[in-house]
């Protein structure tokens, strides 16, 4: 999903359709394991296609998954991803992407993944920046 969204390619974006329905098969056969990457993925094939409720649904439904199951790693990806997601896109919801950013920076240190926290702390602290800077421009 990742490089169809880098490059526009159709043919990428089938083949995340196919690996989508193969870990649906893995799903049923393992929720705890493989439900939240379903959800997550499919999340990021929504977003691509500019079905934003949809994605924003399943982007939570990937860190509620993750969250019950106590996959911390997946809960901050899909934190990451759907931050990410408002971010880029402007959709609104009931918590902010920096809610979600934070989140994931939150995970990602209870992890010990400490190179990650400090590349989203930076990117965090950028965006904020940059925001301030749009929001206060004449």
């Amino acid at each position: 999903v990742a490089a169809a969204r880098a490059n526009g390619s159709k043919g990428k974006l089938s083949l995340a359709r196919k690996f989508v329905a193969k870990l649906e098969k893995w799903a049923r056969i393992s929720p705890s394991n493989y439900g939240n990457k379903v959800a997550l993925l499919k999340a990021e094939y929504f977003a691509l296609k500019g079905r934003k409720v949809e994605a924003l649904l399943q982007y939570q439904k990937a860190i509620e998954i993750s969250s019950n199951e106590g996959l911390i790693h997946d809960e901050a990806l899909a934190c990451e991803k759907v931050s990410e997601f408002l971010e880029s896109t402007g959709f609104v919801c009931n918590v902010s992407w920096e809610t979600y950013m934070s989140q994931a920076i939150e995970l990602y240190e209870k992890w010990g993944a400490t190179a990650k926290v400090e590349q989203l702390v930076n990117r965090l602290t950028r965006q904020k920046k940059v925001g301030v800077k749009r929001h206060h421009a004449p």
